[in-house]
């Protein structure tokens, strides 16, 4: 049965096509992804489904195409528009995926009373009924089911009480994801659901939506989300739609199969067209030939109208060499019994050596310190203990997570002129040529780029710079899965060393030869990959629970103390200054008369860290309160 159904259905934006005569449908229990390229139309073709957008009627069509939705459905669009009140604690919000359960379970309050004063049948009998709704509506296990989504998205349950407007985007996201998954729709739209998730939940939600009683619609970069869950794949390219009823892994070769087929037909019918011509050519002149001429002109139009056009194959060819030296199996750092975090430890002490040419990928659930390391490693913040040593100078070279931060009225050809004024035009031109940047594209805003357009021009003026060591926060974030083949291609022909945060299993297994894995009850370095380093978690985990619970308590739990009213004072004292300086910032930010955007860069980083370190001291006082 079909939920979903478009029939020749077309969107333009203006001028811009976006969708041209597109026809698919979706049928109850599918997994279907959704992929192409950034700025294709997927999140458009989401917002079709959700009437948010209309269907575009051509001038010359008699009606525009039709978009039909099964009557009495429920959607659940993941967005955070989700959030119902940010005045509301997470418990609250969770709570409201259950309104028709908490409304069957005040009735049965009501009816019980009422069973306490009569006993005959006809009450004994509703109440019977309500009970059943009441289980049907999991009346008996939706606290589990919200204590498990909290945990499950790697908050601790005191989180429950935290009102949402405390939370940070990230979290505020996953609270939305939790609570959409709670309400069980029939028809789910996710759009880049592993984005913001730790790769322990991105494995738990792959499991949980593989046995979801519903239909799934997604949209995904993540190769491997894909693999896992899709059962279908629509591939949006070139404004059309192209089906595959398959999984991931055999989309992938069908899709060569049919990209060689139809290269060799465009060849065919290239060389039919080529004899006809010469035929019509050499006979039209002949008078006793004209007839036959003419029909060979009749049957060259036919084969023209409807010829194969060639498809374009993606250039993953970008090649990116940065010369930071040949700096392969020289020793660059040495970290030892490190400890990081805003005054209070995140992890256990970090040991690990860094040498040229490694690709390290550092790797934990969300909160445990994966960034507070390595802006450590870079003397952005102090470390708490332990120490950094560095074998040589060293040329650093730092991608923030979702940094894409630029000047208004740039190009990339400006953009890189502003950093790099001794090259001239030529060689800049060059440079942004091997990049994809050619022709016209190196005059394109930088400001109307793509966030794979843009990732592209941060690593070519990297390629200018000369760094020895690369740091990289999540560089996958919002890149479609063509543009994250081109960035594994250019960093693994990069000559430096990496440290790089990621929850991109592929990405991980594609370029790592060490994995850092950060947690709270251990810290451990292996050499090779995301699959390496799973197996080696997966046995410490399992040793972890053969151990007597006792034995665990006694050597490993310290007990907490409350804290001191000097301590409280102290804490409170840091509040209040954190707060005048949040709304100095505001204020700054308000006046909007910067020179340059980089000083807009540094306060918000500021208000960034600010923020954090409040929280962190709500979440210390709230604690203190309960002990």
């Amino acid at each position: 049965m079909a939920l979903i159904n478009f029939s020749n259905v077309t969107k333009y934006y203006v001028n811009d096509l976006i969708l041209d005569h597109i026809s698919f449908s979706i049928n109850k229990n599918e997994k279907v992804a959704l992929i192409g390229n950034n700025g294709v139309g997927k999140t458009t073709l989401f917002k079709l489904i959700l009437k948010e957008e209309e269907p575009t009627l051509l001038p010359k069509e008699d009606k525009a195409g039709e978009i039909s939705i099964l009557g009495g459905i429920s959607i659940g669009y993941l967005n955070q528009n989700a959030i119902e009140n940010i005045e509301n604690t997470v418990f609250q919000e969770l709570l409201s995926a259950f309104k028709e359960t908490l409304e069957i379970e005040k009735e049965l309050q009501i009816m019980s009373e009422k069973i306490n004063e009569y006993h005959d049948e006809e009450t004994l009998n509703k109440y019977d009924l309500l009970l059943k709704k009441y289980q049907d509506n999991r009346g008996y296990t939706y606290l589990n089911e919200i204590d498990e989504m909290i945990y499950r998205f790697g908050f601790d349950k005191e989180i429950k009480e935290k009102q949402i407007k405390f939370l940070s985007g990230g979290e505020r996201m996953k609270v939305a994801f939790m609570k959409i998954l709670l309400f069980k729709y029939d028809l789910l739209l996710l759009d880049e659901p592993t984005n913001h998730l730790d790769i322990s939940t991105i494995e738990w939600l792959e499991n949980f939506l593989k046995s979801y009683n519903g239909t799934i619609f997604f949209i995904s970069h993540d190769r491997y989300f894909l693999e896992s869950l899709a059962t279908r794949v629509f591939e949006l390219e070139n404004h059309n739609i192209e089906i595959y009823n398959m999984d991931f892994n055999h989309y992938l070769v069908d899709k060569e199969t049919r990209y060689n087929a139809l290269i060799k037909q465009a060849k065919k019918e290239e060389k039919e067209i080529e004899k006809i011509k010469r035929f019509i050519e050499f006979y039209k002149p002949k008078p006793r030939f004209v007839s036959r001429a003419k029909d060979r002109e009749h049957k060259l139009a036919r084969i023209e109208a409807s010829r194969t056009i060639p498809p374009k194959k993606e250039d993953k060819s970008i090649k990116m060499k940065i010369s930071g030296g040949n700096l392969k199996n020289k020793q660059l750092l040495e970290i030892k019994d490190l400890v990081v975090g805003y005054n209070l430890p995140l992890t256990k002490e970090i040991s690990f050596d860094v040498y040229g040419q490694d690709r390290i990928a550092v790797l934990g659930d969300n909160g445990i310190g994966k960034t507070t390391l390595i802006k450590t490693i870079l003397n952005l913040i102090p470390k708490i203990s332990g120490s950094i040593k560095e074998y040589r100078a060293i040329h650093y070279g730092y991608i923030k997570q979702n940094d894409y931060v630029f000047e208004a009225n740039q190009s990339a050809l400006s953009y890189l002129r502003d950093r790099y004024p001794i090259k001239t035009e030529r060689e800049l031109r060059t440079i942004l040529g091997r990049f994809q940047f050619k022709g016209e594209d190196v005059y394109k805003d930088v400001l109307k780029m793509s966030n794979g357009e843009k990732m592209r021009l941060i690593l070519c003026s990297f390629s200018l710079s000369g760094y020895e060591l690369l740091i990289l926060d999540e560089p996958t974030n919002h890149l479609d899965l063509i543009t994250k083949e081109c960035l594994i291609e250019s960093l693994k022909n990069y000559e430096g060393a990496i440290i790089f945060v990621s929850h991109d299993r592929y990405f991980i297994n594609e370029l790592a030869t060490h994995c850092l894995y950060l947690s709270k009850k251990h810290v451990v370095f292996e050499e090779g990959d995301y699959n390496r380093i799973y197996n080696v978690i997966s046995k410490l985990n399992e040793e972890i629970k053969m151990v007597n619970i006792k034995e665990i308590e006694e050597k490993d739990v310290v007990r907490k103390e409350k804290l001191s009213n000097n301590k409280i004072n102290e804490l409170k004292e840091e509040m209040s200054i954190i707060e005048a300086r949040i709304e100095e910032i505001d204020k700054s930010l308000e006046e909007d008369d910067f020179v340059s955007y980089k000083v807009i860069e540094e306060l918000t980083d500021e208000k960034d860290e600010l923020e954090y370190r409040y929280l962190e001291i709500v979440d210390i006082l709230e604690r203190d309160k309960k002990l």
